[in-house]
């Protein structure tokens, strides 16, 4: 028996074996990128305008508590709240800019989230 006619004899035998592995992977993904859509569009969002004055006397260092305090939002998931929910760790966007001289940060961050940013 030939190279090639063994490799078709394996095959012949195992394909639905492959096709259960290949199609249970890719199912698996796009049902987990479905629920995380569908958990993400259900957030309501804020954004916050935090206003820095011209006087400040506070060195970067308490900047840098603050970022450090809203890493508090970090928290694990169990396997229902990440695979059949699709709850992924929600995130905080700042941006900081100058407008007229003032230096403002606005962040933008889940509503749930407002006090602790705050």
């Amino acid at each position: 028996m030939s190279l090639f006619a063994s490799i078709i004899y394996v095959w012949a035998w195992v394909w639905w074996i492959v096709l259960i592995v290949v199609g249970g992977y890719v199912f698996s993904r796009l049902w987990i990128k479905l629920r995380q859509q569908a958990w993400i569009s259900k957030i309501e969002w804020v954004n916050l305008s935090i206003d820095i004055p011209k006087e400040n006397i506070r060195p970067p260092f308490a900047a840098e508590q603050i970022f450090a305090g809203i890493y508090g939002i970090m928290h694990g998931r169990n396997v229902v709240e990440q695979y059949w929910e699709g709850q992924i760790q929600e995130w905080i966007s700042c941006e900081i800019i100058g407008v007229g001289g003032e230096v403002r940060f606005i962040i933008r961050c889940p509503k749930y989230f407002r006090n602790v940013v705050e």
